[in-house]
């Protein structure tokens, strides 16, 4: 669900017209609690300074805490300031700065975790969340000003309802043995697969269906539709199928893997195989192929994980940025039963001062733990490149990129990241391993494999970030062993054979699985031999040679001389 709060502006010299209800910040709202997005009272919410829609002015000398609070349960308010432009005029020079300032708790109160306190034009136009760790979903605002110079603001507020993820569901076609999850096949060999009773949370509908092939392609799909697909290179793929819904809010896609495995088969290497030959009318070419040698054996990997879009933007103060990361790499069905199936989980991060961010692992089915939550002052992750802004690079552009350092959160860790940030006294929290917020227990009973999502919420509009890299480092039983796969070319004459119907009469089978030629030309000319082999994933791969026979050299002396001697 959601609710969405619309301010329909219309600007003349101030003049601010609202379509339902506002928020005036001045005496009668202060220390006021306000319910928004109740559907019966208006699902329009406008904020504005003291001055009212008509002259959105305030005056010297205010101070004024307004809060919000979504009218649904679980939901979380949002705020942003289309007009925010606060007096800058400081009254105690030299003796810290007394600008006028809007000060945002997140929480029902003041004495909720701050997100920061902002003056000048430095919050226009960004949006303002409450944050996932905010179970209240409402948002506090401190306006503040000093006895000297005037501003104005104004903005909306909304709600947004978190995701619930939908479930995936699909089957891949004519599996091997009448199974639906798995199938053997050839390079270039076509491949069906159908989405069958995937589902959204209550109250949603599925939008989108998208068939990821594993191969750096997708196609989209549909509800019960067949998708095919075909693999130019050999190996082996686990097809998965992400479906999002209609919550307009968020991204919500699914978090769980169904893992259609396909095994394309490797093409057979002839080795030591009979080269092209030239010989004379008469003499005899003899081979024999060896299939079982012209088997190739293909070796898999471990799950890797590639972080492409990893940057956090700084005009989201509040807001939860995520980086989902694929798992694929653990037993099938494995799951984290205790705290000693954790080794650790590792990023290569940079980001400017981490006393404003929170670092929160959410695992595919939901369970979460913080890691960080903000603390540790003006101590950067890494090396982050200050003279840039990621709004206006795209992600992962050497303009906009630090140097990252790894950090590991470790059940064995005993310094948490504000405890070592105190330590340090430096620019930069050193590379290594620390301690999470929250215990490692949060994690027991998470699957291993599916979407892991690391979330970033950033609660100061002028910083940002990126990761490059994520590690999530278990228990090593829990690793299968690496893929290993031989399609068996078989020896008798059905799978592995000379092509017999193109021979020529002078060319001789001399074995009951076909694999020995002899050939002994009779006349000059050329000829192709080629031997085909049939694995058992069904892929039939040929190679042949050429023969090339002249007439036998004919050697003569001339005519037989007589000579009489005496």
């Amino acid at each position: 669900m959601r609710n969405i709060l619309l301010i329909f502006l219309v600007v003349l010299t101030y003049n601010i017209s609202w379509s339902q209800s506002q928020v005036v910040f001045d005496a009668g709202s202060n220390n006021q609690t306000y319910t928004v997005c109740d559907p019966a009272v208006g699902e329009t919410t406008g904020i504005v300074a003291s001055g009212g829609t008509s002259n959105p002015t305030y005056s010297n000398g205010e101070n004024v805490t307004v809060t919000f609070c979504p009218f649904v349960a679980g939901d979380a308010v949002t705020a942003t300031f289309t007009i925010f432009n606060l007096s800058t005029m400081d009254t105690q020079p030299g003796n810290g700065n007394n600008s006028d300032q809007m000060f945002v708790f997140d929480g029902p109160n003041t004495g909720s975790p701050t997100l920061g306190n902002y003056g000048g034009t430095s919050i226009q136009g960004t949006n303002i969340s409450a944050t996932i760790t905010n179970t209240s979903g409402c948002l506090t605002f401190q306006f503040v000003s000093n006895d000297q110079g005037t501003g104005t603001f104004s903005g909306a507020v909304a709600c947004s309802t978190p995701c619930d993820p939908p479930l995936a569901a699909g089957i891949l076609l004519n599996g091997e043995n009448g199974a639906t999850d798995f199938i053997k096949v050839c390079i270039g060999e076509e491949v069906q697969f159908q989405e069958t009773d995937s589902d959204a949370a209550m109250g949603y509908n599925l939008i989108g269906y998208n068939w990821d092939f594993m191969d750096g392609t997708s196609i989209a799909g549909a509800d019960n539709g067949i998708v095919s697909h075909t693999w130019t290179q050999e190996g082996q793929y686990f097809v998965q199928l992400f479906v999002q819904d209609d919550n307009t809010d968020n991204l919500c896609t699914n978090t769980n893997f169904i893992s259609l495995e396909v095994l394309v088969a490797p093409h057979p290497e002839f080795v030591n195989f009979q080269e092209d030959v030239e010989i004379c009318v008469g003499e005899e070419v003899s081979f024999t192929a060896q299939p079982d040698i012209y088997e190739v054996t293909w070796t898999g990997f471990n799950g890797s994980t590639e972080i492409e879009e990893g940057c956090f933007a700084d005009d989201q103060l509040g807001v939860a940025q995520d980086v989902e990361i694929y798992q694929t790499g653990f037993v099938a069905g494995t799951v984290i039963e205790d705290v000693s199936d954790i080794v650790d989980v590792c990023f290569e991060m940079e980001h400017s001062f981490i006393g404003d961010i929170v670092v929160i692992l959410t695992c595919p089915n939901g369970q979460s733990m913080i890691f960080h939550q903000q603390g540790g002052g003006g101590v950067n992750l890494g090396e982050p490149n200050p003279a840039t802004n990621m709004d206006e690079f795209p992600c992962n552009d050497p303009a906009v990129i630090g140097i990252p350092y790894e950090y590991c959160f470790s059940p064995s860790a005993t310094q948490t990241w504000v405890e070592a940030s105190t330590a340090a006294g430096g620019a930069s929290l050193p590379a290594g391993a620390y301690e999470p917020i929250d215990p490692f227990t949060n994690l027991v009973g998470c699957p291993a494999n599916g979407i892991w999502t690391l979330t970033i919420v950033d609660n100061w509009a002028v910083d940002d970030g990126q990761v490059f890299s994520f590690a999530l480092n278990l228990n090593p039983d829990f690793y299968p062993p690496v893929t290993v796969f031989t399609p068996d070319i078989g020896i008798d004459a059905s799978q592995s054979f000379w092509n017999q119907g193109s021979l020529p009469s002078y060319a001789t089978i001399n074995d009951n699985n076909a694999d020995e030629i002899m050939i002994v030309p009779t006349t000059a000319g050329s000829d192709v031999f080629t031997y085909t082999v049939v694995d058992d994933f069904g892929c039939t791969n040929s190679t042949s040679f050429t023969v090339t026979t002249f007439e036998a050299l004919q050697v003569t002396a001339g005519p037989d001389l007589q000579y009489a001697c005496g």
